[in-house]
């Protein structure tokens, strides 16, 4: 159930930024063009390859050629993407040989109930949503919190109504447990969702709210829809 999530992503300020989809640039790639992307591992594929990376909007990128032969892939592993674009792959427009510059793997994680039981141990320190966003079927969250000496525990968690059931909008709560964490430092990551569980028999989209502490006590709210 629980994650760690104390590594530091070091071109967290440039995902930010250029997070981009594949086949919104340029005809004419350059060896010095760096593209970011978060995106999926396959590795079930018959191209040849040892594995593919799938980008958010569906692109394809092929590894022809990879600076982080050491990166262990494995099927539906969530990745940031840092490549550099060779060629397309034929008269496709939507897949491209690439040299992969770095792989980092996102938190990648399925929805939690809350309930008594395990309120205490997915806790309520504070965390801040810089940024939140729908891609397939996850909730995507950059998010900030203060640590740096221990193991921290996130989840998203939703809560069931007196008759066992969901309730539109869900109320979904992004929860922080700090482990008793008492440094000082402002470190960030990005985390991912599977949003599955919320998916009602006979509609094609649910409204959800998350709701955040913040940082310093500041609350957040978030509205979304989940269209499946």
């Amino acid at each position: 159930m629980k994650q760690y999530i104390g590594k530091i992503l070091i071109m967290m300020l440039l995902a930010g930024i250029f997070l981009t989809a594949c086949s919104d640039m340029d005809d004419g790639y350059s060896l010095g063009d760096i593209w970011l992307s978060l995106g999926m591992v396959e590795t079930e594929n018959t191209s040849g390859y040892d594995y593919l990376l799938i980008c958010d909007n569906g692109d394809t990128l092929l590894p022809a050629a990879s600076d982080v032969p050491y990166f262990k892939t494995k099927q539906d592993q969530r990745v940031l993407i840092n490549f550099t674009i060779l060629d397309e792959v034929g008269l496709a427009t939507n897949k491209f040989y690439v040299k992969v510059n770095n792989l980092q793997e996102i938190l990648l994680k399925d929805l939690i109930e809350l309930t008594p039981e395990n309120a205490d141990s997915l806790g309520n320190d504070s965390i801040t949503i810089n940024k939140i966003w729908m891609a397939k079927n996850m909730l995507n969250i950059d998010f900030s919190y203060i640590g740096g000496l221990t193991m921290h525990y996130i989840n998203l968690a939703y809560t069931l109504d007196e008759n066992g059931e969901l309730k539109q909008p869900v109320e979904l709560q992004f929860l922080h447990n700090a482990n008793n964490d008492e440094a000082r430092l402002i470190m960030g990551n990005i985390v991912s969702f599977r949003m599955d569980q919320l998916k009602f028999a006979g509609q094609d989209s649910t409204d959800f709210v998350v709701k955040s502490a913040g940082l310093l006590e500041s609350a957040q709210e978030f509205t979304g829809t989940f269209r499946y």
